[in-house]
């Protein structure tokens, strides 16, 4: 397959593989390690990249990473993968929640995903990533977000700021109607 979508964090760069060309199903990859699917880098020397590892089996949406968790979104469902001393395919968590045109982002212990479709933002809290759990919602269609230092930036039909200090009640800093 293809890179679809590329990220870096730190050392760590994480390369999405998309899909190639045809009908992918029928027999192409003939072992499981052939799988299209999530392929970590380091990247500490840019000249000579790495592979240290590679996990799930389908292609994939987006990722995003914060440490060693690696956040990752398809069609119908997002997962948590734990990458250190990673050993298996499994995810450490699933939720049945999120669409094609999702977006994800991850702070610390929060993980936030932009159902465009619902016209929600899902506040998830991951501080402990295989019990994570919905804290709240915020109403608004947001085609991008991204998350520092509990403060939420959302782009959608404007751009609005979140302070998510409270995670059960995120509060609305500031909205921008008109971005230049």
């Amino acid at each position: 397959g293809l890179a679809y979508k590329v990220r870096t964090d730190g050392n760590l760069t994480i390369v999405v593989e998309g899909p190639p060309d045809g009908d992918w199903w029928n027999g192409e990859f003939e072992e499981i390690n052939d799988m299209p699917g999530v392929h970590i880098l380091n990247t500490r020397n840019p000249s000579f990249p790495v592979p240290t590892n590679k996990f799930g089996w389908n292609f994939y949406n987006d990722v995003c990473t914060d440490g060693d968790l690696a956040y990752v979104l398809n069609d119908g469902f997002w997962e948590i993968y734990d990458l250190t001393g990673f050993g298996g395919w499994e995810p450490i968590f699933e939720e049945d929640d999120s669409e094609e045109d999702a977006a994800i982002t991850a702070d610390g212990s929060i993980f936030c995903i932009s159902n465009a479709e619902e016209e929600l933002i899902g506040i998830w809290d991951t501080s402990t990533p295989q019990e994570s759990v919905l804290a709240s919602t915020i109403d608004f269609n947001c085609r991008d977000i991204f998350l520092t230092e509990n403060m939420l930036y959302c782009q959608g039909d404007e751009f609005r700021i979140y302070s998510l200090e409270n995670l059960e009640e995120p509060q609305l800093i500031s909205t921008l109607d008109d971005l230049v």
